[in-house]
């Protein structure tokens, strides 16, 4: 008869680096939603703070949460507004997996 005394933590074991792999990529989609999300949002608030001749650049930074703030970017052409938003504190390698990216585009024709 064979001994089943340390069966149940190397099935444990086992299971870890599932259960974390698990974890982070639903990490990672969150972030990757918030900052679409809040890129979307960002763009949004610029084009309307331009059409009405306010800061484009402003508008955006204050219309997202405080913690995406030192993350975005904003590029303002005659009829253009496009954002990035990198996430803080996302190593580089998968920063780029989870920006988020808008461009609104303003008046009647591209």
């Amino acid at each position: 008869m064979r001994s089943e005394s340390g069966q149940a933590t190397v099935e444990s074991i086992a299971v870890v680096p599932i259960v974390a792999a698990l974890v982070l990529a639903f990490g990672l989609t969150a972030v990757s939603l918030a900052t679409r999300v809040a890129s979307g949002e960002a763009a949004e608030a610029a084009a309307i703070a331009m059409i009405n001749g306010s800061a484009p650049r402003v508008a955006a930074a204050k219309s997202i949460p405080g913690w995406a703030r030192s993350g975005l970017s904003v590029r303002v052409t005659r009829r253009s507004i496009e954002t990035t938003l990198l996430p803080v504190g996302v190593p580089a390698q998968l920063a780029g997996l989870v920006a988020g990216r808008a461009k609104l585009w303003i008046g009647p024709d591209r």
